[in-house]
């Protein structure tokens, strides 16, 4: 086994501190305010009348009543931790080892940082069982999936199995984890099921290679953990409340029923482009852009502008707004395919092949979020698409040390530097609002004292100046609205609101 950098080391540590910290400063938020023990019968009734998901159902048994312990807190880091090193083994089929590993760690992190709707994700209890805790488990069973496919690509053979009494026992448990990852969110759950199918084709129909008997185990757990999440019933309970209160939902047989008008429309919503995926563009054209002028091939970015210009033409045409995202993802997907193209032709193996990589992530990418098509979807629950983006990154900083060989030191220490201080910028609105938050209580606790029970607290308690902070549902004016009562009940009082 190859010696590990101490430089990884440095980032886990460091990572683990400051996930460690804003968790310990975050004070207890929304729909975690109060939450009990409700254990196997309040998981039950959670899966029958709202949420069939995981993580909801270990949120409602007890794990949302731990979530200002600090038990919880330290829990929650590790999961962090671990989510990051899997998310790593999921890119790369291995450990971390080196300082570039070390680069590449830094730059997910800071991604996560920058672009998820991080404090709902990681801090927020019921936004980590729901997502950071879903996807890791999601990625843990993903990864011998991972590594079964690099060594047969790498080493054109299967990994021989031999069924001892250990193995089985492993076998049920990837079983039983599998079971749980499919059960764990509805997006991630489609996302994989696709793929474990298009990849089960290619191995029979194109490979035609003998799959394990773990393979098919742990594929079948998958998709019956996301069927018993798909068709329970607190689902379908909360799909039609959505319906009756105007929300955004379709069933399938709704989509399919759509005029084709309609449908377009709709699949023009969900690919609309998110900051991730447009800078992640934005970047690989000017990386394109830059080594043409430098190797004085520019003419072989002439057809760009003109991908551009029909874009363009689409975009200011009312009538066709109804495709203009459809076409700036079409723009993205045509002009990473001609890239590769043009460095294909240049016999330039590795650039063409990152700008093949590049192609293909946008069109997984697209084709993820085309899967949502039932809902809208929030901030935190599209964390996908930062992982994608987060690859996208990858890519753009490899291709950077391509075209300046002389500056890799530069360009990796800018990352690091990026990273530690924008970690330092959120590390820094956490502590503003947990002193914010102690101001409040301390205000309530005032009023308190005075005889005055019905609390009006400013808005401005609620509001961080870090954008990411977190996407819950902050308290509003009305006092009967979630999650008013909740707070009222938090502190004691008769009534809650803002103003």
């Amino acid at each position: 086994m190859a010696k590990i950098d101490k430089s990884v080391y440095i980032v886990f540590g460091v990572f683990g501190i400051f996930l460690f910290t804003i968790n310990y400063l975050f004070p207890t938020q929304s729909d975690d305010l109060g939450t009990d023990f409700g254990g196997l019968s309040g998981a039950i009734n959670m899966y029958m009348n709202w949420n069939g998901r995981f993580g909801e159902l270990l949120r409602t048994a007890f794990i949302g009543a731990l979530a200002p312990t600090l038990f919880f807190k330290i829990t929650n880091t590790i999961v962090g931790i671990v989510f990051i090193l899997s998310w790593f083994v999921i890119i790369y089929a291995r450990l971390p080892r080196n300082f570039n590993d070390s680069v590449i760690l830094a730059l997910s992190i800071l991604c996560l940082l920058f672009f998820s709707a991080f404090g709902s994700i990681f801090i927020w209890a019921a936004g980590c069982l729901n997502y950071l805790w879903a996807y890791t488990l999601v990625l843990l069973v993903c990864i011998p999936y991972r590594i079964f496919w690099f060594h047969y690509f790498n080493h054109h053979k299967i990994i021989p199995q031999s069924y001892s009494s250990l193995m089985v026992i492993g076998i049920i448990g990837f079983c039983i984890a599998s079971f749980c990852a499919g059960m764990s969110n509805e997006i991630t759950g489609i996302i994989v099921v696709i793929l474990h199918i298009c990849i089960l084709c290619y191995a029979i129909f194109i490979a035609k290679i003998k799959l394990p008997l773990w393979y098919y185990a742990g594929m079948l757990f998958f998709f019956l953990g996301f069927l018993a999440l798909y068709f329970s019933p607190g689902h379908a309970k909360r799909a039609a409340l959505f319906i009756e209160l105007n929300i955004e939902y379709y069933s399938i047989g709704d989509f399919l029923h759509m005029s084709i008008y309609e449908k377009i429309a709709r699949i023009n919503k969900v690919v609309k482009s998110t900051s991730t995926t447009f800078i992640v563009f934005v970047c690989l054209l000017l990386c394109f852009i830059y080594e043409r002028l430098q190797q004085k091939k520019w003419k072989s970015t002439l057809f760009i502008p003109v991908l551009g210009l029909v874009y363009g033409v689409i975009f200011l045409i009312p009538t066709l707004h109804f495709i203009r995202h459809l076409i700036g993802a079409l723009f993205f997907i045509v002009t990473c395919y001609y890239i590769f193209w043009i460095y294909r032709q240049e016999n330039n193996a590795k650039l063409s092949q990152l700008y093949y990589y590049a192609f293909l992530l946008f069109i997984i990418c697209h084709i993820c979020l085309l899967l949502t098509l039932q809902v809208n979807i929030p901030v935190r629950a599209r964390l996908f698409v930062v992982l994608m983006g987060i690859m996208g990154f990858i890519l753009i900083y490899k291709i950077m040390l391509i075209l300046l060989p002389q500056a890799q030191k530069k360009i990796q220490g800018g990352i690091f530097t990026a990273c530690v201080l924008y970690a330092v910028f959120v590390m820094s609105a956490y502590i503003d609002m947990h002193i914010k938050w102690n101001k409040m209580a301390a205000y309530i606790e005032e009023q308190k004292s005075k005889g005055i029970k019905d609390i009006v607290v400013d808005s401005a308690y609620f509001h961080s100046y870090y954008r990411r902070y977190g996407d819950w549902q902050n308290p509003d004016k009305d006092v009967t609205a979630f999650p008013n009562p909740s707070y009222a009940n938090y502190f004691g009082v008769h009534t809650f609101r803002v103003k």
